[in-house]
């Protein structure tokens, strides 16, 4: 009795140590998403949230166009008609926007990414 039970002790660990043998273990890199550069629009930006709040805050006297006429930027249809120039305005390309100076970096990136998403209504 005393041998089965030490052949078996035996076969056990020989199993065990064969299974654990052919275990493999590969590594595996996480991948890192890449640092967002200042011309990526990873997330949706909000007419309604962040818009309309940008242009009130630098626009909300009115702003006159190339032939003096003076356009209501915070309402959105006029604003939506006329993103192109807009955007040539804000950075500089023709009678510059806001008239007190440019607008930081962080805000013409956000009115870029409006702007190429669809400059939407949201």
């Amino acid at each position: 009795m005393h041998r089965i039970l030490m052949k078996k002790t035996v076969l056990l660990i020989t199993s065990i140590v064969t299974l654990a043998a052919s275990c493999t273990f590969e590594k595996y890199e996480v991948p890192v998403k890449p640092a967002a550069s200042s011309s990526a629009c990873d997330t949706i930006v909000h007419y309604s949230w962040t818009i309309a709040p940008l242009i009130s805050a630098n626009c909300g006297n009115g702003c006159h166009d190339a032939t003096g006429t003076q356009s209501d930027l915070t309402n959105y249809a006029i604003l939506q008609g006329d993103v192109t120039n807009v955007l040539d305005r804000v950075l500089g390309n023709g009678n510059i926007m806001p008239t007190s100076g440019p607008l930081p970096a962080a805000d013409i990136s956000k009115l870029k990414c409006w702007i190429s998403q669809g400059a939407q209504n949201n």
